[in-house]
């Protein structure tokens, strides 16, 4: 099959950029409070030409009744020009980062915070600050080629969290750079809280980009656990179209069970597989609920198959009482799975149930040839009675088989 692409398309990609530019605006620079207000001659030999420039500036921060800025601001940096000790480099640095602040000038803001971390022995606290300020404002400038080193020299020193993370994930994203952006996401992936729909997006197309297929998917299902539609769930039926048959009939039936299975053609492959499974009772009953639905047309490629299919389903039904006689008093754990699925078709769960479980006890699960797909099932049934702790221990027995691990994750996740 082709290579399946979910959610990136043109339209996908624009709300996915919408939500992504909205997300970065708000890594607008919190304000600073302006602490050169009240700011004081420093508390240090200083040289006589330092001293005259500082004053100069410190008097126009003084300022009533509103402190003069435009004249701080140069002041402060020449004071800065003339410092020699780092005394006098942080005083002028502070007062040079307020008035830059105060004045909303971008660029001067990023100058006198990294002016104010090149002075010696300047407190963590502070460099913590100072390096957030400039990755922030970067931002806010949308110069996102700068603002990802910025960024991660902020993490370098504040240390790594969700937060931090999906931001410069997103700031990757934002120049194309998929590389930065899944090394990012994967460790946002081992973070509390986990990474957010966005994120999971944007490691999706990544991956789809890379071929990387196995990470896709990964992502993919992820997806549909945590924020489940229609279209994550489209798109895990699409990545496993070459799985085994009967893992990807279990995953259409959670499709068409959490109303996501709406396209004509998923429908009818999910018609055959039941037919091929041995289910056609279920085969007929989705093909004509689907019919009533509008999901499907009856032309009469359908209208056969639909008939087929109800004919299957009556001869099915009539002879079910005969062979679960048989099955109950023989000693083969195939037969009785196989009464149990017809019972599944018919939405018998209690029946299903009580055929699948003597099917799998002792020696009679002996001769069965796909206990993964039997406890499958019998999970879905137990999920149907609302005996959700029952049910997940069937498909944790499921999925220890690697061919159905993924319909068994999908159908403890989205079960309830």
């Amino acid at each position: 099959m082709s290579k399946f692409r979910l959610t990136v398309g043109t339209r996908a990609l624009g709300t996915l950029y919408a939500c992504l530019a909205l997300s970065l605006s708000a890594y607008a620079p919190t304000a600073l409070a302006a602490e050169a207000k009240d700011a004081k001659e420093p508390k240090c030999e200083v040289t006589e030409k330092f001293s005259e420039k500082y004053k100069i500036a410190a008097a126009a921060a003084q300022k009533t009744p509103e402190p003069d800025w435009a004249a701080t601001l140069p002041a402060v940096k020449e004071a800065f020009a003339l410092a020699k000790k780092p005394c006098e480099q942080a005083a002028a640095a502070q007062l040079q980062r307020s008035a830059a602040y105060s004045l909303k000038n971008d660029d001067e803001i990023i100058l006198a915070a990294k002016q104010m971390n090149s002075v010696p022995g300047v407190s963590d606290k502070d460099k913590q600050t100072n390096l957030q300020l400039i990755y922030q404002t970067l931002i806010k400038q949308k110069n996102y080629d700068a603002a990802i080193p910025a960024l991660k020299d902020y993490i370098a020193v504040a240390g790594a969290n969700a937060e931090n993370l999906d931001l410069l994930a997103r700031l990757y994203y934002q120049q194309k750079d998929c590389a930065g952006a899944t090394e990012t996401i994967e460790k946002i992936r081992q973070t509390t809280p986990p990474a957010s729909e966005q994120v999971l997006l944007m490691a999706q197309d990544c991956y789809y980009k890379a071929n990387d297929t196995a990470r896709q998917s990964s992502a993919t299902e992820e997806l549909l656990y945590r924020f489940p539609k229609d279209s994550y769930m489209i798109g895990v039926l699409a990545l496993n179209q070459n799985a085994d048959e009967r893992a990807l009939l279990n995953l259409y039936r959670l499709a068409f069970a959490k109303g996501f299975l709406q396209k004509q053609a998923q429908i009818v492959d999910y018609a055959g597989l039941a037919e091929r499974a041995g289910v056609a009772s279920e085969a007929a009953r989705i093909l004509e609920k689907s019919a009533a639905d509008h999901w499907i047309t009856l032309d009469d490629k359908n209208s056969k198959l639909l008939a087929t299919e109800k004919r299957n389903a009556a001869d099915d039904k009539k002879s079910l009482p005969a062979l679960d006689k048989e099955a109950r008093a023989g000693k083969s754990g195939n037969k009785d799975i196989a009464v149990g699925y017809a019972y599944f078709g018919l939405e018998d769960y209690a029946s299903a149930v009580d055929s699948i479980k003597r099917g799998l006890t002792g020696d009679r699960a002996g001769d069965v040839k796909r206990a993964d797909d039997a406890n499958m099932v019998l999970g879905i049934s137990l999920a149907r009675l609302g005996k959700f702790d029952e049910a997940t221990a069937a498909f944790t027995a499921a999925k220890a088989d690697a061919r159905m691990k993924k319909a068994a994750e999908a159908w403890t996740a989205l079960m309830k």
